[in-house]
């Protein structure tokens, strides 16, 4: 069993007395969204009708919503599990934070939960009815409340002697306030704030959002670290997991921080067939109007898919990744006619060896390869790929980027990529021929040129194509 001599759980117990006059203990900030009742009410009686069941024995499919919730929503503390059940509240928990107000406008969610009611509910339902209740749902009736929470107060379960004995009771029972979420909130909000040192690295820490009805908060260090193993880049981040715990007896809840590793994807990726895999988004802009960008990771699950063969053009069938079955329909809903939501076949990035030429004057060639080799990585920061080796190797026929006019006539060229490029006209070029002083005429630097690339489209979603190196050698297969 492997032993980790640095990588110990600690647990920590709140001092009273330190910080009973400190604003942000005794009066901590969060923010809570409810389901409504009345929805939830019309929906189970709907889902009864269409069943021909009582209400008591429907459910509403209230996981689908809490994963793209999951995915899509930032600036969450925690999603309620049961939130579909009655007179079960508050939906969602989300932090305060200073740069945004709500964790999303009330038209955001009111959209998205219009889109969950439209594509996750029983198929047998009329769509008449689905679009009477969708048109009924209003932003008011999804408006943020903010609370706040007195963290240094809990009461005890009494021990019959003495009702400041017993187990700890971190909560208040049917209301927002739990300790057990917003206690993990806290130290969150401070580290997220602040940069760790950790033998020779100082770490900065994401937020990542836990499961449906999981307590704690889990923070994981950013940009990756790297370990380097028989000339393979292994990254990595550093995990701490915080919860609030209380020990049987014990009058006084304790603050668990468990510090681990997070593996990310290395040199080869397994994914398994069968099972839905999470994968972590740090996304640009937000998906959907009305959300706010930060820096939390977002999480969705990824799943292998068969595309069946196409007769029509030809094209055998295969395996290839998609979003969760259950969030497939509710997804394109969501951008129907707008956007394209980014297909995991896109985002996942290649593994393995890759090869660039690169043709420069003899004479340079020594000075180049120092730079090349000094190179952290590629590409995005994102990428990973770094230099490990430089030879002089001429590429093989067919296997680079040419201009039509130079390509060879007998290639079929409507299977393969093709776009316009621009080159440097002459490798006798000055900078004063790019870039012309007041004094210098202007020349033409740049020559325009179709390019074709060894590549054919594989498949196409929306507006993006996939691209599969091919040689231009002979008819592609």
């Amino acid at each position: 069993m492997s032993k980790y001599n640095q990588l110990r759980p600690v647990a920590f117990r709140l001092n009273r007395d330190a910080v009973s006059d400190k604003p942000e203990f005794a009066a901590y900030p969060f923010w809570t969204l409810g389901l409504p009742e009345s929805l939830k009410q019309e929906l189970l009686k709907i889902i009864a009708n269409a069943a021909n069941r009582s209400i008591d024995n429907v459910h509403l499919p209230v996981r689908v919503l809490n994963s793209a919730v999951r995915m899509l929503i930032p600036n969450l503390i925690a999603i309620e599990h049961y939130a579909g059940r009655i007179n079960t509240q508050p939906w969602l928990y989300g932090f305060v934070s200073p740069d945004s107000g709500y964790p999303a406008s009330s038209e955001a969610v009111s959209f998205l939960i219009r889109s969950w009611i439209r594509t996750a509910l029983p198929p047998n339902i009329p769509p008449a009815t689905l679009r009477t209740v969708t048109q009924q749902i209003t932003a008011d009736m999804l408006q943020w409340k903010r609370e706040t929470m007195d963290l240094t107060h809990w009461t005890c379960a009494g021990n019959g002697y003495s009702p400041d004995d017993g187990t700890a009771i971190p909560y208040e029972k049917g209301t927002s306030h739990n300790g057990f979420v917003l206690w993990p909130d806290l130290i969150a909000a401070r580290l997220s704030h602040t940069r760790l040192h950790w033998g020779r690295h100082n770490l900065a820490f994401r937020r990542v959002p836990t499961g449906q009805g999981q307590h704690g908060v889990e923070l994981a260090s950013w940009p990756p670290l790297e370990e380097r193993v028989d000339e393979q880049i292994w990254p990595y981040s550093v995990l701490l997991t915080l919860t609030l715990q209380t020990i049987p007896f014990q009058n006084f809840p304790v603050l668990h921080c468990d510090i681990g590793i997070r593996r990310w994807a290395g040199p080869k990726v397994y994914l398994p067939k069968k099972v839905e895999t999470s994968v972590y988004l740090l996304d640009q802009v937000p998906w959907i109007q009305g959300l706010p960008h930060n820096q939390c990771f977002q999480v969705a699950p990824i799943k292998w898919g068969y595309v069946p063969a196409n007769q029509g053009t030809g094209e055998s069938g295969r395996s290839r990744l998609g979003w969760g079955s259950d969030l497939i329909p509710l997804l394109d809903d969501l951008h129907l006619g707008k956007h394209v939501f980014p297909d995991p076949q896109e985002i996942t990035h290649a593994c393995g060896p890759m090869t660039i030429f690169l043709q420069v004057p003899e004479d340079f060639e020594q000075r180049l390869r120092v730079m090349l080799l000094a190179v952290g990585y590629w590409g995005q920061t994102s990428s990973l790929a770094t230099c490990t080796g430089v030879t002089r190797t001429p590429p093989v026929p067919g296997e680079c980027a040419t201009t039509l006019a130079l390509l060879d006539e007998g290639v079929v060229l409507r299977p393969y990529f093709s776009c316009l490029a621009t080159e440097f006209r002459s490798d006798q070029l000055s900078w004063y021929d790019i870039v012309p002083d007041d004094g210098t005429q202007r020349t033409e630097a740049l020559r325009l040129d179709i390019y074709v690339w060894p590549m054919i489209i594989d498949y196409r979603h929306g507006a993006q194509k996939l691209l599969v190196r091919t040689p231009l050698v002979g008819n592609p297969q």
